[in-house]
């Protein structure tokens, strides 16, 4: 199915750049867990629309995912959540690109608030137990770290939260 559809969302692109199909090619892209197609696509949706809040919030939080430009991802996560406040994918991403960009007392509210509205957002969880440890909370710590793995097995920064996991685990004996 997703062949199909990208051939047919890039015919459309043959004849003019259309948010949509841009747009749905970098949710494809993503889902295929590529990464770098999915910025270029995203990047240019928002070339076409500028206050694409699909684009702009997708894009921040691949750019977090890839570790690239936090203040860029921080940009476009507020951008998304000042025109859609109360969607729980903007939440997330605005509180996992504060915590990326350094600003931890108002990533820790927001996460807190993401985590209670999308409880299976795994960055969320693992931003949140990043910042929790951090606070020396390690039980709720662990609880989000812990989550974020059972709801993404395969999660992109697997290898640090199993790290941060053993540090919490130190920290009690």
């Amino acid at each position: 199915m997703n062949e199909r559809a990208k051939q047919e969302f890039q015919t459309v692109l043959r004849r003019r750049e259309d948010i949509t199909a841009l747009t749905a090619l970098a949710q494809i892209a993503q889902g295929e867990r590529d990464y770098e197609a999915a910025i270029v696509l995203y990047r240019r949706a928002l070339k076409v629309e500028p206050n694409s809040v699909v684009a702009a919030n997708n894009l921040a939080m691949l750019l977090i995912i890839q570790s690239q430009s936090p203040d860029e991802a921080l940009t476009l996560a507020k951008a998304a959540f000042k025109q859609n406040p109360d969607s729980p994918a903007a939440i997330c991403t605005y509180g996992c690109a504060l915590a990326e960009a350094g600003h931890a007392d108002e990533a820790r509210a927001v996460l807190a608030k993401a985590v209670r509205k999308s409880p299976s957002h795994s960055w969320a969880r693992y931003s949140y137990g990043k910042l929790l440890m951090q606070a020396k909370a390690f039980d709720l710590a662990q609880d989000q770290l812990e989550g974020c793995l059972i709801l993404d097995p395969d999660f992109e920064r697997k290898d640090e939260v199993e790290e941060l996991l053993e540090k919490i685990d130190g920290e009690r004996r």
